[in-house]
């Protein structure tokens, strides 16, 4: 199995796993997005840390207000890790450049995302 482990997605089912994720959050349909995930999915956005899966509901039922289109520019791939690369246009019209970065486990549900937001340049920093 070129040191898989058995049950593992692989780079091209972590790659479908990911691209059917954005889709999902962009047409709103949590309930699916919910089944990528593993119970206990650590979800760093930005400085906020969300931990489990319970804890994502409510942030994506709850919290999070976002409306837009995610176009993905390009997915690597490493072991049981993936980083995304793309751009998040808005509804409002506003777009941001993102990246995420996932790990998965051995069952190929998304157990870590980190997220980093491209929202500005402040030239004083």
């Amino acid at each position: 199995m070129n040191g898989q482990t058995r049950g593992f997605l692989g780079d091209e089912g972590m790659r479908r796993t990911l691209r059917t994720y954005y889709v999902l959050v962009d047409e709103g349909k949590f309930g699916d997005v919910f089944s990528l995930f593993s119970d206990g999915i650590v979800y760093r956005r930005c400085e906020r840390e969300i931990c489990g899966i319970a804890e994502l509901r409510s942030f994506y039922l709850d919290e999070r207000s976002l409306m837009g289109k995610h176009h993905v520019e390009s997915i690597l791939t490493d072991g049981h890790q993936s980083a995304v690369r793309g751009i998040f246009e808005g509804a409002d019209g506003k777009s941001f450049g993102f990246s995420d970065h996932f790990a998965f486990d051995d069952s190929g549900k998304i157990c870590e995302r980190h997220t980093y937001l491209a929202i500005g340049f402040d030239e004083t920093i």
